[in-house]
């Protein structure tokens, strides 16, 4: 029987080994080891062109009070690429759209609901 001290010695090897192992895989021919930190944190950007589509959402709320209402926001980020996004953020009274596509930024309902209603009974909309 291995004793649970010797047991963590190895299993703690073997796991800076994997380590090792996987960051030498991704490195490139070229990169030196002294590169090998700046090359990981230039690949690990999730918003560097070429980086796959995600989309962010969060729901925020008052953690000391979570029925009011008052304060609850919900934000959405889709992501296409470094040009080309778009972040939604709605609450009870205030919604917004902003929309990025090249040089084109559009922000759509910035204002709170109710005076966009407002707007749109008095045919300004």
């Amino acid at each position: 029987m291995i004793p649970a001290r010797c047991l963590l010695t190895h299993v703690r090897a073997v796991i800076s080994i994997l380590i090792l192992l996987s960051i030498c895989r991704f490195a490139s021919a070229s990169d030196s080891p002294a590169d090998l930190p700046k090359s990981a944190i230039e690949r690990s950007h999730i918003t560097s062109p070429g980086s796959p589509v995600f989309v962010l959402k969060a729901k925020v709320l008052e953690t000391t009070n979570p029925a009011n209402s008052d304060y609850r926001a919900e934000i959405e980020e889709d992501w296409v690429a470094p040009d080309k996004w778009r972040r939604t953020v709605k609450t009870n009274e205030f919604s917004q759209l902003l929309v990025v596509n090249g040089e084109d930024q559009r922000t759509i309902g910035s204002r709170l609901l109710s005076e966009l209603a407002s707007d749109d009974r008095q045919g300004i909309l």
